[in-house]
C-alpha cells in the first residue's frame, strides 16, 4: 500500500510542513514504487488517494509513475475523502478505482492566475521593472495585471492544459473524449455518482 495524502506539488514546501499539511511529491513516491515493483513478494500496488489536487506538472510526473508500474504489477487506486484533479489526474492510469459513495472525485479542469501586487507596490513606493526581448516577458510577474493580450495567451494556454488533462482521462478510463469531456468541465462528484470511478 502506497499513500498518497495531501497536496500535489513539485517539492515540498517549509511553509505547508510548518502548517502541518501533507504533501505529495514525485520524489517521495518514486522510491516506493520502486521498491514495491522490485519486492517480488508484492504482487499488486494499492495507490491509497486522498488530494485535493495541486500542480499539473508534478500530478502528471506522478500519473506516469502510476502508468509505467502497472505495464509491471496491478495498480488498484483505492480513494480516500477526496481524490480530485490532480488527485484524479494520478488516479486515472490505474487499472481499477475504488470509491467510497461520499468520496469527492472528479473536478476534472485547471485554472490560472497570479497575484497583482502592483498597486502595493505603489503604495510602499517600489519599482519593478521587466527587461527582456519578448513584448510578454513581463507576463508571468507580479508587479502588474496581464494586458488583454497576455489574458488570450493564458487562455490559450489554460485550454491547452484542459484539453490534455481530458484526453489523458479518456485515454486511461478506456472512455471516449466525450464522455469524459460531460464528466469534466472542473465538476466535482460524489463516489457513488461519478461516472469515471
Amino acid at each position: 500500500v502506497i499513500t498518497a495524502s495531501g497536496n500535489i506539488l513539485n517539492k515540498k514546501t517549509r511553509f505547508l510542513s510548518l502548517t502541518g499539511q501533507s504533501q505529495i511529491t514525485p520524489d517521495s513516491l518514486e522510491p516506493l514504487f520502486e521498491k514495491a515493483l522490485s519486492d517480488p513478494r508484492t504482487k499488486a500496488i494499492i495507490l491509497r488517494v486522498s488530494s485535493p489536487g495541486g500542480e499539473v506538472l508534478a500530478s502528471e510526473q506522478i500519473a506516469n509513475l502510476v502508468a509505467r508500474a502497472k505495464k509491471k504489477k496491478p495498480v488498484i487506486i483505492s480513494m480516500g475523502d477526496y481524490a480530485a484533479s490532480g488527485g484524479y489526474f494520478i488516479s486515472a492510469p490505474g487499472n481499477k478505482i475504488l470509491a467510497d459513495q461520499l468520496t469527492l472525485t472528479g473536478s476534472i479542469g485547471v485554472f490560472l492566475g497570479k497575484f497583482n501586487l502592483g498597486g502595493l507596490y505603489r503604495k510602499l513606493d517600489l519599482n519593478k521593472e521587466v527587461a527582456g526581448l519578448s513584448p510578454f516577458a513581463s507576463i508571468d510577474s507580479e508587479h502588474k495585471a496581464w494586458t488583454k493580450d497576455e489574458k488570450l495567451i493564458m487562455q490559450k494556454r489554460l485550454n491547452q492544459y484542459y484539453g490534455s488533462f481530458v484526453d489523458y482521462v479518456a485515454k486511461f478510463r478506456n472512455i471516449s473524449k466525450e464522455t469524459a469531456e460531460k464528466a469534466a468541465q472542473g465538476r466535482v462528484w460524489l463516489g457513488k455518482e461519478s461516472p469515471l470511478s
